[in-house]
């Protein structure tokens, strides 16, 4: 192959637009277009480049593949190199699949990815897409409950828009741990005090916001301090 010949990637929906280099056709498959992850997980996106020569197979490697989400001057910007994902990041590429591997995944991993080859010019400009990864954090949704005059009796259950593979969850109390290795939903009894939130079991650094019982409502003055008879207040009540 000629070392000056250049090759442009055009990417459609599933996978590029091949382009024919005498009997080789390169392009390349994603094997899915939409993934949803949640905050703190990992994921595993991955492709396929299809060549016809058994020889452009043999020379795919991690040293001369690059995935990329956002376009920089001059060309993509490399994930092993953009300060947002170093340390979180890996490439593999086992022939015919290269898959890019993303850690500690945040909201804001909320992007279009797309695969290249360093020796080869890809269009980044394009607007043709890649794959869209969706992260999203966890909360704790409010199922069921019941008042009584000292506490309330509800079921929680731990969940996000991004339905993950994982059958264990952890569930916070107060800032402790309450239950280790259980299912999304409990039921549980919850005192004014208390404050429930929730973990998936291996991302316990991701914690969902707190719920908690009905707060009693509370009354402010202002202006406050002694009132003179005459003068004119405003009384605000407020409940969380």
């Amino acid at each position: 192959m000629p070392s000056d010949l250049v090759v442009d990637l055009m990417f459609s929906d599933v996978l590029c637009v091949p382009v024919v280099l005498g009997q080789r056709a390169l392009g390349v498959i994603y094997t899915q277009t939409q993934i949803s992850a949640v905050e703190g997980g990992a994921v595993d996106i991955s492709c396929s480049p299809t060549f016809t020569s058994a020889a452009f197979l043999r020379q795919i490697s991690v040293k001369n593949s690059l995935w990329f989400s956002k376009g920089g001057v001059g060309g993509p910007v490399d994930l092993m190199s953009d300060p947002d994902y170093i340390g979180r990041v890996q490439y593999f590429c086992d022939p015919p699949l290269c898959t890019l591997r993303i850690t500690d995944l945040r909201e804001s991993d909320s992007a279009e990815y797309k695969f290249s080859l360093r020796r080869y010019r890809v269009e980044s400009s394009s607007g043709s897409p890649g794959v869209n990864l969706s992260v999203t954090a966890l909360q704790v949704k409010v199922l069921l409950s019941e008042y009584t005059d000292s506490y309330c009796r509800a079921e929680l259950k731990c969940q996000s828009s991004c339905q993950p593979d994982h059958q264990s969850y952890i569930w916070i109390k107060n800032g402790h741990e309450l239950l280790r290795e259980t299912s999304s939903s409990v039921s549980l009894s919850v005192y004014p005090a208390d404050r429930y939130s929730c973990a998936l079991k291996g991302y316990e650094a991701f914690i969902s916001p707190s719920v908690y019982a009905p707060q009693l409502p509370s009354v402010s003055v202002s202006p406050s301090g002694e009132i003179v008879e005459g003068r004119s207040v405003t009384l605000t009540c407020s409940s969380d």
